[in-house]
């Protein structure tokens, strides 16, 4: 090759190298990678959760709730069955594992201290405490067979403390055959019951010895001419009252009131004839 050729091509050459020594280098190098850049940068965000998943987040949140609200509320067989339902969506959840086992501890401790509170509040007499523990026991393990059976009968005594309260009240208002109706009913459920048995004989004696003010008063005609025997009484008028009383007692021939007001007639009549069996 001619000399003057070989300096052609070494001055090609030259300018190539300079060339690729500047900014053409570069671009050519990033070439390849160009279209990695968009994966790279989106790589550091994570996917938008679709809708399905949101919804079953919201739906264990829910859930979670009424498990917490049923825990502080001491109904431990409800909070367990919800935080289970949980386990059962995400069996991951840690939250929901750790109040389950929670849930569990406190059960336990529970039911032995309701049993405790319950037999205390039985022996002092307060029937509603001892049923609401135990109430609390059978319904948290029904398989309690001693909590049932002592809220069985706590149940019975309630029931036969309601009818004799109820037969008291008749009774002080002489009510006596509805108060001996309760009385009795309260036996057939308590047979034992001594304040049940003392006051049913007593509303048997009362129903034995005559009527009572309820009935008289019950009875408007017999009622009215009581009503008239006590203004004669005021009045003194004694053989009017005593007339009157007379009627009403052979309606009501046991009725101690009208007895005692006749009573009254004879001890007063009596007084004015000893008066006058003084006078000079």
């Amino acid at each position: 090759m001619p000399r003057r050729d070989i300096g052609k091509h070494k001055g090609i050459a030259r300018r190539i190298r300079l060339r690729m020594s500047g900014s053409v280098p570069l671009i050519f190098s990033i070439l390849p990678i160009l279209p990695i850049i968009p994966i790279l940068a989106s790589a550091g965000t994570p996917p938008a959760p679709s809708a399905d998943a949101l919804r079953s987040q919201e739906h264990i949140a829910q859930v979670m709730q009424w498990g917490e609200f049923a825990l502080s509320h001491e109904r431990f067989s409800e909070a367990e069955a919800r935080f289970n339902d949980v386990l059962q969506l995400d069996w991951n959840h840690p939250r929901a594992f750790s109040l389950l086992q929670e849930t569990r501890q406190r059960r336990t401790r529970a039911l032995v201290e309701w049993e405790r509170a319950g037999q205390e509040s039985e022996s002092r007499g307060d029937v509603r405490r001892a049923m609401e523990y135990f109430g609390k026991i059978v319904a948290e393990d029904s398989t309690q067979t001693n909590a049932r059976t002592r809220l069985a009968r706590l149940q019975k005594r309630d029931q036969a403390n309601r009818l004799i309260q109820s037969g008291l009240s008749k009774f002080i208002l002489d009510d006596y055959s509805a108060a001996l109706l309760d009385f009795e009913q309260a036996l057939t459920i308590v047979p034992t019951d001594t304040l049940a048995s003392l006051y049913r004989d007593r509303a048997e004696q009362k129903m034995a010895g005559g009527s009572s003010m309820a009935d008289l008063r019950a009875d408007s005609v017999m009622w009215a001419k009581y009503s008239d025997a006590l203004k004669k009484l005021r009045t003194g008028d004694l053989a009017g009252a005593e007339q009157l009383w007379q009627a009403v007692l052979v309606r009501y021939p046991g009725n101690e009131a009208v007895r005692s007001n006749l009573e009254q007639i004879a001890r007063r009549r009596k007084q004015e004839l000893t008066s006058e069996d003084q006078t000079p």
